[in-house]
């Protein structure tokens, strides 16, 4: 499943004044819910502040691949630490008000299980990966790539 914003480059200029786009764009992705058998999920210039409420649901727990791209208003990412078969998590040219990849913390579990490659470009702000570090976490990670994180620690 993608989404791209399929708005028209002059269409948006003229929208600019606040983004009118931004609750229509939300109203969109959260009705296109996908099916629990989704593996691959790609969401590219997504306007609107929150990524949609099934992301932090059961919905992905199949999901291989996600990758989020653009999404500049965004100030908060879904809890992917918690899907089992997450294998490839791609995040790129984020909000300036994401600190943490996970922000949510609880000791018992294991975060990122079958995570293999990480990749995280141009997030301003990002001060860690998990905002409390634990034992299990990332253990298969093979691969991982960080670039323009300004204040990572």
């Amino acid at each position: 499943m993608s989404w791209y914003n399929c708005f028209h480059e002059s269409e948006v200029l003229e929208a600019l004044k606040p983004r009118s786009y931004e609750s229509e764009e939300v109203k969109v992705l959260e009705a296109l819910k996908p099916h629990p058998n989704l593996t691959s999920l790609t969401i590219i210039g997504f306007g609107g502040f929150c990524l949609p409420d099934w992301m932090n649901h059961s919905v992905l727990k199949r999901v291989v691949s996600i990758r989020i791209e653009g999404c500049e208003n965004c100030s908060r990412l879904p809890p992917f630490g918690d899907l089992p078969c997450l294998e490839s998590l791609v995040l790129e040219n984020g909000s300036g008000e994401v600190e943490y990849v996970e922000e949510d913390y609880v000791s018992t579990r294991r975060w990122f299980p079958s995570l293999r490659k990480l990749s995280i470009w141009n997030f301003r702000n990002l001060k860690g990966l998990l905002k409390k570090g634990g034992e299990e976490q990332f253990s298969v990670l093979e691969e991982m790539d960080i670039s323009i994180s300004l204040i990572f620690i």
